[in-house]
């Protein structure tokens, strides 16, 4: 048994194609050179029956090989190699909202009660609640399924699991929105961006440590090197100066990361006209030394699809399940729309039949959210230090 060596990407292949004959060959050295090997006689099955077991143990044997490769791992063995570095997969959580619910005065909803928005999104009461003399009594809940739950105030306005006197709920914020459980392909993605996490003083520091701040769902750094003010990638930087651009995260939290990461005697820079500026005085714990970061805020952009499909062999809802699909996409800052990633209809359609198999998209086009969107099916640009959004409610999906 034979292996493949991939030295550009240090994967393992199992060299299948001389199994057969090396049976056959072993056969022959045992029952001599007139044996007749062809795949209809008994010998010929029983050649066939060991070459499937031995390619069998070969791919086995390969595939744990490959899981000492950080690029190839799956599984608890990629967690093991992420330990490592002290990284962890992101475990997924729920949304959560707090509601309005109105009706008859005394009314007992119950915990666990049912309620959603007219999409299907479900939320459960966290607890017993009653109706007071006002008519009204508030409530958090839950959503049923974990990930996000991208819902605008007002949404959530449907009673699933009614009781007598109850007429109405409403959520007057946005619900605080939950994650979804990281995949091994986004935690891989992580980790590669992560391994400079203990260094300090380079590009890949700051964005190693500031990522690995909870909250932070991506971020973009810039270096001027140069003695003059310059323009980088449309980023208005002063002399030898540092910017940094996040989504998410608080701010303390960010400055602190930054403060532990950049190379002394280069200044910070939040940017001109390019994000939301964000100053923060910080004392250095070893030298008392009191700084001010700057960093900027990524600006949002929403974003409205427009898709027709077919359902195919799908069985379920098409139009909620493109919706979620597309939601997900979304609030991805790895593999999705993270800062200066461009709208592209084209990866919006790929996401959709990737995750859905059985639906068929016929047209994704975009636009940038307006009274009147002007749809288009080339690519939304999005400029560095701006990240797209889509909402529910600009999900508009026909199916034909």
């Amino acid at each position: 048994m034979a292996y493949n060596f991939i030295l550009s990407t240090g994967l393992i292949e199992p060299d299948t194609g001389s199994t057969k004959t090396d049976v056959q060959a072993e056969y022959l050295a045992v029952f001599g050179n007139d044996l007749l090997l062809d795949d209809s006689t008994p010998q010929g099955r029983l050649i066939d029956t060991e070459t499937t077991a031995r390619d069998s143990v070969l791919r086995v044997m390969a595939d744990i090989a490959n899981q000492i490769n950080p690029n190839i791992a799956t599984g608890v063995f990629l967690q093991s190699i992420g330990a490592l570095h002290k990284l962890v997969p992101v475990v997924g959580t729920y949304s959560s909202a707090g509601l309005v619910l109105s009706g008859l005065a005394g009314t007992v909803i119950t915990e666990s009660s049912r309620v959603s928005t007219l999409s299907g999104i479900v939320f459960k009461t966290d607890s017993t609640v009653t109706i007071g003399a006002s008519g009204n009594v508030t409530v958090s809940a839950t959503a049923e399924l974990i990930g996000p739950s991208v819902v605008n105030v007002g949404e959530i306005n449907k009673i699933v699991d009614g009781v007598l006197g109850w007429d109405a709920v409403t959520n007057p914020l946005a619900p605080i929105q939950g994650q979804n459980q990281e995949t091994d392909t986004q935690f891989r993605a992580r980790r590669s961006k992560n391994l400079s996490l203990w260094s300090a003083g380079t590009v890949e520091a700051i964005h190693a440590r500031v990522s690995a701040v909870n909250g932070v769902n991506s971020l973009v750094v810039r270096d001027n090197q140069s003695e003059f003010t310059s323009i980088i990638d449309g980023v208005n930087m002063t002399p030898h100066c540092t910017w940094v651009c996040v989504d998410g995260g608080s701010d303390i939290d960010v400055a602190t990361a930054l403060i532990y990461s950049k190379q002394s005697g280069s200044p910070w820079n939040s940017g001109v006209s390019n994000g939301a500026p964000v100053s923060v005085d910080l004392i250095q714990a070893n030298s008392g030394q009191v700084y001010t970061v700057k960093f900027a805020r990524t600006v949002l952009v929403s974003v409205v699809v427009r898709i027709i499909a077919s359902k195919g062999t799908y069985t379920g809802n098409v139009q909620e399940t493109i919706i979620q699909s597309v939601l997900d996409y979304s609030a991805d800052g790895i593999g999705g729309l993270s800062m200066g990633t461009d709208v592209s209809p084209f990866e919006i359609s790929g996401i959709i039949n990737q995750d859905n198999s059985g639906i068929f998209v016929k047209k994704v086009e975009v636009a940038y959210y307006a009274a009147s969107p002007v749809f288009t099916t080339d690519e939304l640009l999005i400029n560095l230090w701006e990240r797209a959004v889509i909402y529910s409610g600009n999900v508009l999906v026909t199916v034909v």
